[in-house]
């Protein structure tokens, strides 16, 4: 990777990095607490930082791919091909895994200013990133069928679900405490999952640069899923409310 793009990757980690940290902070404070809410307002910033660093290194890889990561001098051309095809899919799934990042994490701040009128939610913000959630989502589908890239699959879902229940909350004229609490809650832990996904995926593939064969190549995939789900469910079934202050 060329020096500046090297660099702005550096900068894009540590935001990400950032990110989950302060996650488990706003997590395991007291909800509604002036620490959870710093913590909260850190999280969405890294998270608005990583997207932005990230996606500003994804569209140039994509317009540009052999300025960005020049190509091995001596390469077969089939190889550097090969490669360049891999990338371009890449980074089509990174841009699709920031807005499936972003869009819950705005909505859930959202839902916490809006309180007991999620209409108050609409924004062009909050229209687009549902819009390219759920596009995104359409589209990662096929894409991933056609390139047989089948554990883009895993994440193909992820896009169309979060895009219409944050259109179908926001449409809304009311909602009690509990509703918008547990939709904050719910959105948040959303993002989190799906931010400790990419971690898992990219960081075994990219920085360790770990090859994972059959059924072990899902772990990276689904592990987050698989804990972060229930942990979802449970939660909003024993959501009380009356927790939060806006």
């Amino acid at each position: 990777m060329s020096g500046f793009f090297s660099e702005l990757l550096r900068v894009h980690l540590v935001f990400a990095l950032g990110a989950a940290s302060t996650f488990w902070v706003a997590a395991c404070a007291r909800k509604g607490g002036p620490f959870h809410r710093a913590a909260g307002r850190w999280f969405s910033l890294l998270i608005y930082a990583a997207a932005i660093t990230g996606g500003a290194i994804a569209v140039a890889q994509l317009v540009s791919p052999s300025f960005v990561r020049p190509p091995e001098p001596g390469a077969p051309t089939e190889t550097a091909l090969a490669a360049a095809r891999l990338t371009r899919q890449t980074m089509w799934l990174v841009l699709y895994v920031l807005v499936i990042i972003v869009a819950p994490v705005q909505h859930g701040l959202a839902a916490i200013a809006a309180g007991p009128e999620p209409f108050r939610m609409r924004s062009w913000q909050h229209a687009l990133l549902s819009l390219l959630a759920i596009a995104g989502s359409l589209l990662i589908l096929p894409a991933a069928v056609s390139w047989q890239q089948w554990t883009y699959l895993i994440v193909s879902p992820i896009g169309f679900v979060v895009g219409l229940r944050d259109l179908t909350y926001a449409g809304r004229r009311q909602a009690s405490p509990r509703d918008w609490q547990r939709e904050h809650l719910t959105s948040l832990l959303t993002a989190g999952i799906t931010l400790h996904t990419v971690f898992l995926v990219f960081g075994l593939s990219r920085t360790l640069h770990l090859t994972l064969d059959g059924w072990s190549a899902l772990a990276p995939w689904t592990l987050p899923a698989l804990i972060g789900l229930p942990v979802v469910v449970w939660l909003r079934a024993r959501w009380k409310g009356e927790v939060f202050r806006r």
